[in-house]
């Protein structure tokens, strides 16, 4: 009988208060996730910038060693990016694989006007 009651007595509750129940629960997760955002991204950001950067100077390298210095007999160097996919080459089925270190745009978490992106790197 007690589940009756605090269903009859939840319908008795106003447009209002539905609202208010509403508006607290949304502020609630909210505010968890600004939290959780405020905890990750700044190291994310980081170490995400970090390597993209690194792997696109290996992908400068590679490009050289292909098309400049490939030792006789040697197979050709397929860039990091595409060996952690699994990818075996940057097209695939007639269709271009997009490619994270030339697609990915990561907002500042700290705004700078200046500065508003962590990567691409402003050059």
């Amino acid at each position: 009988m007690t589940s009756w009651r605090s269903g009859a007595a939840k319908n008795r509750r106003t447009p209002n208060q539905r609202r208010w129940t509403a508006y607290l629960k949304v502020k609630a997760d909210r505010d968890k996730f600004a939290a959780e955002l405020k905890a990750s991204y700044p190291s994310i950001e980081s170490r995400l910038g970090e390597l993209i950067a690194k792997i696109e100077g290996n992908d400068r390298e590679i490009e050289y060693i292909n098309g400049q210095a490939l030792p006789t007999g040697a197979e050709r160097l397929r860039s990091a990016e595409l060996i952690a996919r699994g990818i075996e080459a940057w097209r695939v089925n007639s269709t271009d694989v997009v490619r994270i270190t030339r697609e990915l745009c990561l907002p500042a978490f700290k705004h700078d006007p200046h500065q508003p992106y962590a990567w691409p790197r402003q050059r």
